[in-house]
């Protein structure tokens, strides 16, 4: 199952399946949530790949894999400014927006910086050169990352049934079990290897806090 076929159709189960789904269920908003970081990894590592790759240009990959996370990040931004979740939080996509709002503004000046660089060269640009432009704006997505990396939790609790007047244990899932594995498929599909990695990045850490609380809970129509 690609990326684009899971999507269609975890959303579909999530309109079709509960007859008191909101305009924006939990579940899209969940999924849309693990999408991203899904795909801003997706770009880091092809970076990763390109940079160390033999003949390959620098400054072009610079330029290029910051457009393609401004590109993704802008998407996902619209995205989110449509999408709402239950109380108590409410404020969460609005947050998200702020943060992926400066992500995007730094990998602006990230493109920026290495295209005046390439401009002013008169010769080849060095790995050192390019990576020094980098260097200096990778803390700071780190910190952003880190921000992001704490709305996990919270991200994870509007799968939670809260709804009042029910019998339901508040730490049951409002989910059914099948949206909880296609959930659990497709945070082992896009993030893999990642998960088991000693040294993850925030948003993968992100995305294995998510799996672990939802094998730790029970969902709607489990006995």
């Amino acid at each position: 199952m690609n990326r684009t076929t899971w999507f269609v159709a975890i959303v579909c189960i999530s309109l079709c399946s509960s007859a008191r789904a909101r305009a924006t269920s939990p579940l899209q908003f969940v999924t849309e949530y693990l999408r991203e970081f899904s795909a801003i990894e997706h770009i880091r590592l092809a970076e990763e790949r390109e940079l160390q790759a033999p003949r390959q240009s620098m400054l072009a990959t610079c330029i290029e894999s910051s457009n393609r996370y401004r590109r993704e990040i802008a998407q996902h931004i619209a995205r989110m400014r449509e999408m709402s979740v239950p109380s108590p939080s409410q404020a969460l996509p609005g947050r998200l927006v702020e943060l992926y709002g400066h992500k995007l503004e730094l990998y602006t000046e990230v493109a920026n910086a290495c295209a005046a660089l390439k401009a002013s060269a008169s010769t080849n640009v060095s790995y050192l050169e390019v990576m020094s432009v980098v260097s200096q704006y990778s803390e700071k997505v780190d910190s952003i990352d880190r921000s992001l990396f704490e709305t996990s939790s919270e991200a994870y609790s509007t799968l939670l049934n809260r709804e009042p007047g029910t019998h339901d244990n508040p730490r049951r899932l409002g989910i059914t079990t099948a949206e909880k594995q296609l959930l659990l498929r497709q945070i082992d599909i896009e993030f893999g290897a990642e998960l088991q990695d000693q040294q993850q990045t925030y948003l993968v850490n992100a995305a294995k806090v998510i799996r672990d609380a939802l094998r730790a809970h029970k969902t709607s129509d489990e006995n």
